[in-house]
């Protein structure tokens, strides 16, 4: 079922950003927009941090991160479509949601171009983020290709943070 619904997300014209965005706001409460909105600026941000990094690029639709929050909800396919996600074909009968990066060696200026996108679309994701009174999400640390399940995704409030101690002994 999740294939289909993927087939039928990445066919005919992708939705703009925007129109992607309203279309799973008027879908959800606000939490679960929320969350959807995280997790989409965490899935691009670890792409930007680490852009040479495939399984960053690369979401499988049975990853329990991609299935809860994007492939079984209505709106979420198209959302990542949006935000330059292309469906690809099959790696042991499971298509993939890639995030195409050009080759910076043979053409820069497609690259450099493909960055700003991709800034921009995390930008556009973290002001979202602002007006929900969300945090952003911490992205993952290099040696450490581990995505965080769902359980481990905290609704990251803004406001004030409990104080916590450093080595130094002072708080944050």
């Amino acid at each position: 079922a999740a294939i289909l619904a993927a087939r039928l997300a990445f066919t005919g014209a992708a939705l703009d950003k925007e129109r992607a965005l309203e279309r799973v706001r008027a879908a959800y409460t606000a939490h679960e927009y929320g969350d959807m909105v995280q997790v989409a600026c965490l899935l691009l941000s670890n792409v930007r941090k680490f852009p040479e990094e495939r399984s960053f690029r690369a979401l499988r639709l049975r990853n329990q991160l991609i299935h809860v929050h994007f492939s079984a909800r209505e709106g979420g396919l198209p959302l990542l479509r949006a935000l330059g996600f292309a469906l690809r074909d099959a790696e042991m009968d499971e298509p993939l949601l890639v995030l195409e990066e050009p080759n910076v060696e043979r053409d820069f200026e497609k690259w450099a171009d493909w960055f700003d996108v991709l800034k921009a679309n995390i930008a556009r994701l973290e002001a979202e983020l602002r007006v929900l009174r969300l945090a952003v999400l911490p992205t993952a640390v290099k040696g450490s290709m581990h995505v965080p399940n769902d359980e481990s995704l905290p609704r990251h409030r803004q406001g004030p943070q409990p104080q916590v101690a450093t080595l130094a002994g002072s708080g944050m």
